[in-house]
């Protein structure tokens, strides 16, 4: 998989906090994770799709979101524990053979999910300014 991590470099709570926002416009989804990640600086494949998946982790954990998919139009989330839908979402963005950005799981905050990313708004890094 390509990508090119920016020259700002961003520790794991930022990381979050800059995910987790996402989520206040739109289901999160793959992509999401994966660009995201790009601010702490993998350095290999498997660094890359080992932090999309411990970001996963921290929001089902935490019960910052709930993972599903998309059925109509709305999110369905998934009847598994916690720790079902983890490994699910391990599998499906393990795997060397596919592109994980494209392995759909669609992530929907809870209320505490929605709390979380409003404060995490207040300490977002200016993205844009930094980059110039």
């Amino acid at each position: 998989m390509q990508r090119r991590n920016p020259d700002l470099r961003l520790d794991d709570d930022a990381v979050y906090d800059l995910l987790v926002s996402r989520g206040l416009e739109d289901w999160l989804q793959p992509a999401d994770f994966f660009d995201v990640v790009r601010y702490t600086g993998p350095q290999s494949e498997e660094q890359y799709r080992s932090k999309a998946i411990d970001m996963a982790r921290r929001l089902l954990l935490q019960e910052d979101a709930v993972a599903g998919d998309i059925v109509s139009g709305e999110h369905a989330p998934w009847s598994e524990s916690k720790d079902e839908q983890l490994s699910r979402v391990v599998a499906l963005w393990s795997d060397p053979d596919v592109d994980p950005r494209f392995a759909f799981v669609w992530f929907d905050l809870t209320d505490a999910g929605r709390e979380t990313a409003e404060t995490a708004l207040t300490r977002l890094p200016d993205l844009d300014r930094r980059a110039s």
